[in-house]
């Protein structure tokens, strides 16, 4: 087995203020794929003369400042490849890591509009293939171009960057998977973010039930209720009703309820889902959902605290 790697290089069109450091993500056979970050600042944009010390606080196009991302997927094989069949072959991999450091980076910079990525031409510059086989260096010729275009904000003075503790945070929530629960509601955030209020109402709702119906599953377990009957528990009742009755018949004496309004909204929302989904409900506003949401995070809270709540109990 080789210790190559493969490693493509790529400028995001943002910029994450992270420093120059390397992240690790979990990968096959108990190796790991590298990911290091580099700011990169421009004096220049497309459609300025020049604005030095600035940048454009975005999530789309930053103009003047932005990440490098360096991908670096161990080669596992004994096969040499030539430069085009390397950017082929690890396309799949490259991007899902690349995405999986988006969702951390969305989630633990709270920078709810940062897009995923899916193709080469995604990116303001073409990306950069070290081959291991040839110890070589490709330039891809697969970049169709890009459109600059001003988003929001306007010029701000160049943004500090993150602190220690954030980077530590992202390494900690790349280096296990991340709660589906918090994906989704990563992804409802963005959803808002670029006024898609019908699509977050749809995470938002998933997260909620994702969240909801794994503690009624863990608690269930524990009281040794078998996973056949506490699954037709689950669908029957609903979410609605297990948010309304079965939480509250399984919170351990040790913790509170969340307020009356948190069950309420969580209602609420579920109501919008169903109705966008079986009546094509398109009423949805951003501070309907924004105000959901918020509720939602209270509820998955509340669920993890009963989890916790029930692990302290059996020890």
């Amino acid at each position: 087995m080789s210790n190559n790697h493969v490693t493509i290089t790529v400028m995001l069109p943002i910029c994450l203020h992270l420093d120059d450091r390397t992240f690790y993500l979990p990968y096959k056979e108990n190796t790991q794929i590298t990911i290091a970050t580099k700011n990169v600042e421009k004096n220049k944009s497309p459609l300025v003369a020049g604005a030095q010390g600035f940048e454009i606080r975005s999530d789309k196009f930053s103009h003047f400042r932005f990440s490098q991302v360096e991908v670096r997927i161990p080669h596992l094989s004994e096969k040499e490849l030539e430069i085009d069949e390397a950017f082929e072959e690890y396309k799949k991999d490259f991007f899902q890591a690349l995405n999986n450091f988006i969702d951390a980076a969305r989630i633990c910079l709270n920078r709810y509009g940062l897009k995923n990525y899916y193709e080469y031409d995604d990116f303001i510059e073409p990306p950069i293939i070290e081959s291991p086989s040839e110890n070589t260096t490709a330039i891809s010729e697969k970049i169709k171009g890009v459109m600059f275009i001003f988003s929001q904000g306007g010029l701000t003075p160049r943004q500090q960057l993150r602190s220690d503790e954030d980077h530590v945070k992202l390494q900690r929530t790349l280096s296990q998977d991340i709660d589906l629960y918090l994906k989704f509601i990563s992804d409802a955030k963005r959803d808002i973010h670029y006024k898609n209020y019908i699509y977050a109402t749809l995470n938002a709702v998933i997260a909620l039930e994702i969240s909801v119906s794994n503690t009624i599953r863990s608690l269930a377990q524990k009281k040794e209720i078998p996973k056949t009957d506490i699954d037709n528990w689950i669908k029957e009742i609903g979410l609605t009703g297990n948010i309304k009755t079965t939480l509250k018949l399984l919170k351990p004496d040790s913790i509170s309820l969340p307020s009356d309004d948190v069950f309420e909204q969580c209602k609420s929302v579920v109501t919008f889902r169903n109705k966008i989904m079986h009546y094509g409900y398109r009423e949805i506003t951003e501070d309907n959902i924004s105000s959901c949401i918020a509720k939602i995070e209270e509820m998955i809270t509340f669920c993890n605290s009963m989890l916790v709540a029930v692990e302290t109990e059996v020890r």
